[in-house]
């Protein structure tokens, strides 16, 4: 088969005539450029149909074939969303090549990795100065090496086929005006030809454990690409969806663009780079009926005070996946908008959301649905091994003890149609313990590109994918997240959920934008949590904090607080929970140069911890506000007193 033409073709039901493709025209600009554009109402809608669409990408598939791309060969496409990004990205599967979007604004650093492992082809860019002194300079060595992996017993990288072999020069880059050239001045050509098992695509992981990783995808899985959204979120051809992530990212990837295709949508793509205000602006002028998007975007929505006029402007249904969404925020999210929400998982190994929310939630949300694999019944709440709630609550009479059983029952998640979920410890399971999951389903991925140590340990030999990510049994066949292992922690013998508690701190301290909770380690060596948080008056937070720190279980309480001006995140919005732990150690090691900050320790800002240079007196550090407002004086006195007999 051939994925590119699989996903194009005439099908019953589906008209050539029907608008496949809608973009705002006019380029990426800018991001303020584009909310004052769109908000004014200028610039032209381009509209491409399915015939249309169809028609460009064979021309694309010919301009590739022209430029001597070969079988397997893969090519990145390194342009803002658009049309022109789709007709690149698909042309490349035409050709038979391996297609691979990549952030426009990725870290020169991480290309440059990105550049040396992937051995590209061609990369399509903007303008040459968009790339220059990095892959023009790159070195890509000659190579005689196996080309792009696929999966065998244990997930290792086994070599491909004679044809797939890896380019033995540096990549060549096509900018997109000598791109449209190509394609205009090209005659339409027949898609090549693949096995079903043969590389179509790439995705990269997060990152956010680790260094991206190169998520090979088969022909194949384009077949079984819009299972979930036809049957579980019930999308229909006549849906216009959106998404507020770029097309480089999976999660939109697939189930807007990929999966939109599939299904005979309209696809409604935007160069703008996501903010609540630009996504509000491109809701209003875009008139989607399925939105695609992410907590964080949804919650700065409401804060911005546009979620009541999405649904005026069209929309059905929101979709929220890429990072876990808190039970709270989702029903303040349907209480200000008037709009059901869909929770989901996946990940970019799976491509699908393997996990989503039960069927319940969304049919009193008055969404359309298809007939879900999940049990009619709604998951249970307060299940045996919920962490954080409490089973079985009958005839509870208080309203905080119902409002935890309904959220326990929020964020349970049901496996979607055509996927297949076991706990990988069975025992830990049974007993209500965080364990990884087994899931099986036909979009797996191949394996990693050139990484078989990485994907020996996370694909298994019956031809399952085990995430890092943990949960818990949530009844009734369904399971509830509880962190990646980076983010459960055991403190005086008792498992803390860090998303839990920076989720908890987040929605008790008005003050905050954002928070993040990171294990670390504490003066003695033993493990403890810092919470670092974003606000807009930070002195001001870091006191509301401190109260609340002071009202949680000894065990749950983190050692220190700091404030920042943005939590770090990886370019498709993964919280890079590892920096965190990094900062608080060098901060950790700094404090404990200076013997006056250690009454303070636990209360002071980072700001306050400065690490004498070798020779230098130490100055004594400013007491933190805990100790400086303590009535009793002790804390002060105790302050005063280190810092008078401290040694440099």
């Amino acid at each position: 088969m051939n994925g590119a033409a699989w996903l194009l073709e005439s099908r019953p039901g589906r008209d050539d005539a029907h608008i496949a493709l809608v973009c705002r025209a006019g380029g990426a600009g800018t991001d303020a450029d584009a909310v004052a554009g769109a908000e004014a109402g200028a610039g032209a809608l381009d509209h491409l149909s399915y015939g249309e669409l169809r028609e460009r990408v064979a021309r694309a598939g010919a301009a590739w074939r022209a430029r001597g791309l070969a079988p397997g060969e893969p090519v990145a496409v390194k342009l803002p969303d658009g049309i022109e990004w789709v007709v690149a990205w698909l042309g490349v599967l035409w050709a038979g090549g391996v297609a691979v979007g990549v952030n426009p604004r990725v870290p020169a650093a991480e290309w440059q990795a990105m550049l040396d492992e992937a051995r590209f082809a061609f990369v399509v860019v903007e303008s040459l100065g968009q790339d220059a002194g990095t892959s023009t300079s790159t070195n890509m060595g000659a190579s005689t090496s196996h080309g792009p992996g696929t999966r065998t017993g244990m997930g290792a990288t086994a070599g491909a086929a004679a044809d797939e072999v890896r380019p033995a020069s540096p990549p060549r880059l096509v900018t997109l005006a000598e791109a449209r050239a190509a394609w205009r001045a090209a005659t339409p050509c027949a898609a090549v030809a693949r096995d079903d098992e043969a590389p179509a695509f790439w995705v990269h992981s997060s990152g956010s454990s680790g260094r991206p990783k190169a998520v090979v995808h088969a022909q194949r899985t384009l077949r079984s690409i819009a299972m979930v959204s036809t049957q579980r979120l019930g999308i229909v051809p006549a849906d216009r969806l959106f998404g507020s992530s770029r097309l480089f990212f999976t999660y939109p990837l697939v189930n807007v663009l990929l999966a939109g295709l599939a299904t005979g949508c309209t696809v409604l793509l935007d160069p703008a780079w996501p903010n609540a205000a630009a996504l509000a602006a491109a809701v209003r002028r875009l008139s989607p009926t399925v939105l695609f998007s992410v907590p964080s975007l949804y919650r700065d929505l409401m804060r911005e005070g546009h979620a009541a006029a999405l649904r005026e402007a069209g929309l059905r249904l929101c979709v929220s996946a890429g990072e876990p969404l808190p039970a709270r925020l989702g029903r303040r999210w349907r209480e200000a908008s008037g709009l059901p929400i869909v929770n989901g998982y996946g990940t970019s190994e799976t491509l699908v959301l393997v996990l989503t929310s039960a069927a319940p939630a969304l049919a009193a949300g008055k969404a359309r649905v298809g007939e879900p694999d999940a049990p009619d019944e709604p998951c249970e709440p307060g299940a045996p091994g919920a962490l954080g709630k409490g089973a079985g609550h009958e005839g509870d009479q208080d309203g905080r003890e119902r409002e935890e059983a309904d959220e326990g029952q929020e964020d349970a998640l049901a496996p979607s149609p055509g996927v297949e979920v076991r706990p990988l410890d069975a025992a830990a399971a049974a007993a209500g313990e965080p364990t990884r999951l087994e899931l099986r389903t036909p979009t797996l991925a191949l394996g990693y590109h050139d990484r078989p140590a990485a994907a020996a340990a996370s694909f298994t030999a019956e031809g399952a994918f085990c995430p890092a990510d943990l949960f818990v049994p949530a009844g009734a066949g369904c399971w509830r997240f509880a962190g990646r292992e980076d983010s459960l922690v055991k403190l005086r013998g008792r498992w803390v959920d860090l998303v839990a508690l920076e989720q908890q701190l987040s929605s008790e301290v008005g003050e905050l934008r954002e928070a993040a909770a990171a294990r670390v380690a504490d003066a003695d060596g033993l493990e403890a949590v810092a919470l670092f948080f974003v606000a807009d008056d930070p002195a001001r937070a870091q006191a509301r904090l401190a109260e609340r720190v002071a009202m949680l279980p000894p065990h749950q309480r983190p050692a220190s607080l700091h404030a920042l001006p943005a939590l770090p995140r990886t370019g498709t919005g993964k919280l890079l929970r590892r920096e965190l732990a990094a900062r608080a150690a060098a901060e950790l090691a700094a404090s404990a140069a200076c013997a006056a900050c250690a009454p303070c320790a636990p209360f002071t800002p980072a700001a306050t911890f400065a690490a004498p240079a070798p020779g230098t007196p130490c100055e004594p550090c400013a007491p933190c506000e805990a100790c400086a407002s303590d009535a009793s004086g002790a804390a002060r006195t105790q302050w005063a007193t280190a810092a008078s007999t401290r040694t440099p």
